[in-house]
């Protein structure tokens, strides 16, 4: 029978993670990175994915903190372990050492895991914000390019009109 404990589901949730965060920093194509983040922003599976990784950084969190308070408990144990028996190794001393060193284990992987996970919540939300400035600028331009059409057009058609098109002189700025 094979049971997953947690430890493997953070180090799996950690690999998954950090392949994402190689997929946003490694260069791609021009226009592939905002082909993913609109898919990444329209998909409602992602969206649903996106909330719930908010919950991931809580629980990794927690599990860190947790991590610590087990290892410092060993680190008690292991001085009073040497203590009774006069800095003498022996084989329950060696025990604790070795869980000693797993809860130090874990400490660096939730430790890991919950700056990758805050690392890509961030990255996320700056490119975010970068595209959606990116397009709002395209829009800018665009209608700012049809301002100055407009422009052009109306002097076009005040010359057919026979109309001048020459700017106003200062007196007849006053004089309006």
């Amino acid at each position: 029978m094979f049971i997953i404990t947690l430890n493997q589901v953070i180090f799996f949730v950690a690999l998954l993670e950090l392949a994402v965060s190689v997929l946003f920093i490694i260069p791609l194509p021009k226009g592939w990175k905002p082909g993913l983040l609109r898919f990444v922003e329209e998909s409602p599976t992602m969206k649903k994915i996106m909330e719930y990784h908010k919950f991931i950084i809580a629980i990794v969190a927690l599990q860190w903190m947790y991590s610590i308070k087990i290892a410092a408990d060993y680190q008690e144990q292991h001085l009073i372990e040497r203590e009774t028996h006069f800095n003498a190794i022996n084989q329950r001393d060696l025990h604790i050492l070795e869980k000693k060193f797993a809860a130090e284990g874990d400490i660096y992987l939730n430790g890991t895991l919950l700056f990758v996970s805050v690392f890509i919540n961030r990255l996320f939300a700056l490119l975010q914000y970068y595209y959606q400035i990116k397009q709002m600028s395209e829009i800018e331009l665009k209608v700012n390019l049809s301002d100055d059409t407009k422009k052009i057009l109306d002097s076009l058609q005040k010359e057919s009109l026979g109309a001048p098109s020459q700017p106003k002189s200062k007196e007849q700025k006053k004089n309006d």
